[in-house]
């Protein structure tokens, strides 16, 4: 589709209104530290460049729109740009193979967790009100009531404190995978990893071993400016 459309809204003028306020939201919020860090890890900037554009000092953009420098127009527009670029990419991807991959891992921990859930259950049924069970219900209390919510900044001291089981978490090339005896048993689709309950499910079940039925996450998800942003300058591989 060439042009703003229905099908295309990128490059209509809400689109750009969009846009234009999405970028204002993360200076306010982030300020001069955030812009630098969209500059070199998401843009591309050398620290000279960086600190050249930073240092410009009033910058009038073709527009004719006034910014505080040329760092902040120059960011501007390159989101604009990655923006539209990231919504044209998807209108070409294969979606029905990414709805496959993102299925297949899907039932992989629904699978993990499934085996894991009948285990316990199992054990629960034949030993009763065990102190197992009890230890357990006082590990599902702690993580559910006192333990931070699990993040991939976090993912692999979530819960330390806690006996761990045979498995561990690894991470490989910004992946995070389910280890157990030293290989890498399961991949954590990023579904999971971008909801908080989700992975903590799947942490509290997976590490240390306790029955999903036993944990209760209501973790309240908010998408932060910054991290819509560098998503933008992820997404185009």
């Amino acid at each position: 589709v060439i042009g703003p459309s229905a099908d295309n809204p990128a490059g209509s003028q809400e689109w750009q209104n969009g846009i234009a306020a999405s970028f204002d939201t993360f200076l306010q919020t982030q300020g001069e530290n955030g812009l630098k860090s969209l500059a070199v890890d998401h843009a591309g900037y050398t620290i000279q460049e960086m600190n050249d554009a930073l240092n410009s000092g009033s910058y009038e953009g073709n527009d004719g729109e006034q910014y505080s420098s040329r760092l902040e127009y120059e960011m501007e527009k390159k989101f604009t740009e990655q923006a539209g670029q990231n919504y044209e990419l998807v209108q070409f991807e294969n979606f029905n193979q990414l709805q496959a991959d993102r299925s297949r891992k899907t039932q992989q921990i629904q699978a993990m967790n499934a085996e894991t859930n009948r285990i316990n259950a199992n054990n629960v049924k034949n030993q009763g009100n065990t102190e197992k069970e009890r230890k357990n219900y006082r590990s599902a209390q702690y993580l559910s009531e006192q333990a931070p919510m699990p993040t991939r900044e976090n993912i692999k001291t979530w819960g330390t404190g806690l006996p761990i089981g045979k498995k561990s978490i690894g991470e490989k090339n910004g992946k995070y995978y389910i280890v157990e005896g030293g290989e890498a048993k399961y991949e954590i689709p990023d579904s999971t990893l971008d909801n908080p309950n989700e992975l903590a499910t799947l942490l509290s079940s997976q590490i240390y071993n306790i029955p999903a039925y036993s944990t209760k996450f209501n973790y309240e998800v908010k998408s932060g400016p910054l991290n819509k942003l560098a998503k933008f300058f992820k997404r185009k591989k």
